[in-house]
């Protein structure tokens, strides 16, 4: 038995308060508490933290753990202290990152515009959002201002939050450095070979 429903592994079928997924939308559930349904009202089916009671009262849904009265302080003052929440696993500015990553990385989860932002300050894989989510708005952004979508680069295996001219100079530093590398192992194989000839004159000199 969960939130008073009955299910069929019970034995004994026992009236308590109507569960949440007797209800279908947030209307139902007003409109129930608004009949009589006092105990309705003191569940909270959405996760949010406010009661069904509460949303009606203030005109949110319910059903919707986005749809209440919180500011974005508010949110992730709730989603820091229940993490594992629906509030804190929801995305409520849809910009494809979690509320609770948002509120981590000091970003505002009810503004889309610093998804980005919180994505790279989380250093989050947008890539693995991506293939287990391919409609996420992360998709059609282009979080390193480089002029390809972040689904561009995963599709072409680049990183969405490294610049392409960054990723260029990084290869250009790395071919300078090997270059730095054999220049260095030339010179001094030109050093060992000059050392062993003048030690060869030596010994022959000696000789003579």
């Amino acid at each position: 038995m969960s939130n008073g429903c009955f299910s069929p592994a019970d034995s004994v079928m026992v009236t308590i308060v109507p569960c949440c997924d007797a209800y279908t939308t947030g209307t139902q559930i007003c409109d129930a508490i608004t009949a009589g349904n006092t105990a309705l009202g003191t569940l909270d089916c959405d996760g949010d933290g406010q009661t069904n009671a509460t949303e009606c009262t203030n005109g949110t849904d319910p059903t919707d753990e986005c749809s209440n009265t919180y500011t974005s302080a508010q949110i992730c003052a709730y989603v820091t202290a229940n993490p594992t929440s629906p509030l804190a696993l929801a995305d409520c500015d849809n910009g494809g990152i979690s509320n609770i990553i948002e509120c981590e990385n000091g970003g505002d989860p009810l503004n889309p515009a610093d998804d980005c932002t919180v994505a790279k300050t989380d250093t989050t894989d947008i890539c693995a959002i991506l293939t287990s989510n391919p409609s996420s708005p992360l998709a059609a952004l282009d979080c390193d201002g480089d002029g390809q979508t972040n689904a561009t680069e995963c599709t072409n295996g680049t990183d969405p939050l490294i610049h392409v001219a960054i990723l260029i100079r990084q290869q250009q530093q790395c071919v300078l450095t090997l270059q730095q590398i054999q220049r260095a192992h030339w010179h001094w194989r030109i050093a060992t070979t000059a050392a062993s000839a003048i030690s060869s004159n030596v010994r022959m000199e000696e000789i003579h």
